[in-house]
């Protein structure tokens, strides 16, 4: 238990030193495994003939000691986490103690150990008080041992919280994991506070083994912290790219294939060449992989548990696994400005393509697709609240693109809505309803802009064309200005001359967002080619 004296003399920077040194010895792993990731898979090709058969066995080898020391690496960076979180709260707590010994000043004498409060009656006589307002004091003086009581409180329950996470955090490198059979599933109807709940309730053991036996379980699971989510999904990318290969020596002319295999080489491109000297969190999570009809992808830049602001983008109209990787570019460009303009303010950025977004204009008159990726983007931001630690912890802005402003439409007004602070409206047709007050976030946290030269300025606004569209003034919506770069133009700023505060960016400590420049989600125009409405920052 923390007691008063702890708490007084805490020094929450010592915590943060401390996730900094995990941190460090994270990414020194992430490092050392980097050959292991972009070369284990080669390996096999050594061997022929009699040989191949040791040779599998060989590559089966390092891939286990491989899946083993990324579930380390993670674990590593998951102490960080739980330290940061640690300093965050005895931080608070210890602003709250002080200010109530502050408040005590003059009229209250707290015992040193912090056991007992009294009226300093000798301060109060000094100061001429009439006996009839000793009640008041008295009144102050409760509040104030209130105050400190529930400082203490706070700060031992965030001790006791680390110190158990961080107990079941010891990497496993040696030894046996149990059988997969004997580690407790998680119910398919649970949702994702209970999906974390029941991760969090694991031993080290146990997550090693279902990482490394049934990553299909954890890989698109809602509700798992996102360094697991990338361990397991990274080894079904590989399991899906070694299905792919085998299938197009089947049938080398597939053209879904061959668009398949592209997306998952580019994707995998992009997670194996983090810079590390970009001077803020730039490596790649990848969220979901899924190679199955025109596929899925969610992929993050900078892990989005830890930064302060978060956007994420939705693509729309054409949008596939094949081509997911312009998409993630955006994204790159996105996280990269924002955190050059304000490095005391970090940011990440994700890339969510767990839909199935319509191949073409045609298809995208229809709200079906919208209707049935609700569910999916519902969760999926209801499970980054939960491992970002709940609601007010970090700044959640969802962007729509194109159609992929119609998902976030039809998401943020259906059931309990979409779990964002900021919504953001970009070249859209519609979203589905006539008013931003019915996305249930207040229309003030919404916004909306669209290129002066998209095509998508052509779609009527009519209820069987996705109803009101976000710029209209009708709607209701904090309308920005694009930048217009048809002509050659160097890379783009943000806009200035916009019609409305553009949404805002706050410290992951600090109280909500103001109204600050528009960092993440700076936008241009670039063209519309293929009937996606591209207004979003594709240029440079």
């Amino acid at each position: 238990m923390v007691s008063f004296t702890d708490l007084k003399t805490a020094l929450p920077e010592r915590f943060r030193d401390a996730a900094t040194a995990y941190e460090t010895l994270s990414g020194v792993m992430d490092d050392q495994l980097d050959p292991l990731r972009t070369n284990g898979t080669k390996l096999a090709d050594a061997w022929s003939g009699d040989d191949q058969v040791g040779g599998t066995t060989a590559v089966t080898a390092v891939r286990d000691q491989y899946d083993r020391a990324s579930i380390a690496q993670a674990d590593l960076a998951s102490v960080a986490t739980e330290l940061n979180t640690l300093a965050d709260a005895v931080e608070l707590a210890k602003g709250q103690l002080e200010d109530a010994l502050e408040q005590a000043k003059g009229f209250a004498i707290v015992a040193a150990d912090g056991s007992s409060i009294k009226l300093d009656m000798e301060a109060l006589q000094a100061k001429g008080v009439d006996p009839s307002d000793i009640k008041h004091y008295m009144t102050a003086m409760r509040g104030i041992a209130d105050s400190i009581s529930d400082a203490v409180s706070t700060a031992t329950e965030a001790d006791e919280t680390a110190k158990a996470r961080i107990a079941v955090l010891t990497p496993t490198l040696t030894g046996t994991p149990p059988a997969v059979a004997d580690v407790p599933e998680p119910d398919p109807d649970w949702n994702p506070e209970q999906v974390n709940d029941w991760w969090q309730g694991l031993t080290a053991e146990q997550r090693q083994s279902l990482l490394m036996h049934r990553p299909d379980l954890i890989g698109p699971l809602d509700g798992i912290p996102t360094v697991y989510r990338d361990v397991a999904n990274r080894t079904l990318l590989q399991d899906q790219l070694a299905d792919v290969e085998a299938a197009l020596k089947n049938d080398p002319e597939d053209k879904r294939l061959l668009g398949i295999r592209e997306g998952l080489l580019e994707i995998q491109d992009r997670l194996d060449r983090d810079s590390g000297n970009a001077g803020y969190d730039d490596r790649a999570y990848l969220l979901l992989i899924d190679s199955e009809g025109d596929g899925q992808a969610v992929v993050a830049v900078g892990n989005p548990d830890e930064a302060d602001n978060v956007v994420t983008l939705v693509p729309g109209t054409g949008a596939d696994l094949s081509n997911a990787s312009g998409d993630v570019g955006r994204i790159d460009r996105m996280v990269s400005d924002a955190n050059l303009r304000d490095p005391d303010s970090s940011t990440a950025g994700i890339m969510w393509l767990g839909y199935d977004a319509p191949d073409n204009v045609a298809m995208a008159a229809l709200p079906s697709y919208a209707n049935n990726a609700e569910d999916a983007l519902q969760r999926f931001q209801w499970g980054m609240e939960v491992v970002q630690g709940g609601p007010d912890q970090v700044l959640n802005t969802t962007m729509g693109h194109s159609y992929g402003s119609t998902v976030v439409g039809h998401s943020a007004e259906a059931g309990d809505g979409l779990r964002t602070d900021q919504i953001v409206f970009v070249g859209s047709p519609g979203v589905g309803t006539d008013h931003a007050s019915n996305l249930q976030i207040g229309a003030e946290n919404v916004y909306a802009t669209t290129a002066p030269n998209d095509l998508i300025h052509i779609v009527p606004d009519a209820p069987w064309a996705h109803n009101t569209a976000p710029i209209m003034e009708s709607f209701g919506a904090e309308v920005f200005e694009t930048l217009d770069t048809t002509a050659a133009a160097p890379r783009p700023t943000v806009p200035t001359g916009t019609t409305a505060t553009p949404p805002g960016t706050r410290s992951r400590r600090s109280s909500p967002a103001t109204g600050t420049t528009f960092r993440a989600p700076t936008t241009t125009n670039a063209g519309t080619s293929g009937g996606r409405g591209d207004s979003l920052g594709v240029a440079g």
